[in-house]
């Protein structure tokens, strides 16, 4: 079934419940679990340690700023990972749109399951402008979950 399975993770309550859900498919389905976190902004490679080959570029200094509110989400989710007993690939990225970032992280990773948890928003935003979930959903090269 799936072996390799990428939660997108930004700290929202909707992204937490998708994190939830990864963690229990991973554990059912002895698969491996990551996590991305992406935003939109200057392009700062990041790589908890402890989890898998790190080769970080030293961070531009507009970049700082960016690298440390991503890696504090990222911690957020290795932490609630490892409450439950299950090691977090956690990762962290920003690039030009979430959309591709995140689809990035599905082909970096061989990800064979993409989960999303999509911000809830007004009834008019809704219809006006497109979610990230949408548009990964649409695009994605796996199967993809989307945890309401």
């Amino acid at each position: 079934m799936f072996t390799r399975i990428l939660v997108a993770y930004d700290g929202s309550e909707e992204s937490k419940s998708a994190l939830e859900a990864g963690i229990d498919l991973a554990t059912k389905l002895y698969a491996e679990l990551f996590s991305i976190t992406a935003e939109k902004g200057i392009v700062v490679p990041v790589t908890i340690p402890g989890f898998g080959p790190t080769e970080s570029e030293e961070p531009t200094l507009a970049g700082v700023r960016v690298e440390a509110g991503l890696l504090h989400v990222a911690n957020e989710a290795e932490e609630i990972a490892r409450q439950q007993g299950f090691a977090l690939h956690a990762s962290t990225a920003s690039g030009e749109n979430e959309v591709d970032t995140i689809l990035e992280a599905v082909s970096a990773n061989n990800c064979d399951l993409l989960i999303l948890g999509p911000r809830q928003h007004s009834w008019i935003k809704e219809r006006l402008l497109p979610h990230t979930a949408t548009e990964v959903g649409a695009t994605a090269p796996c199967s993809v979950l989307i945890v309401r």
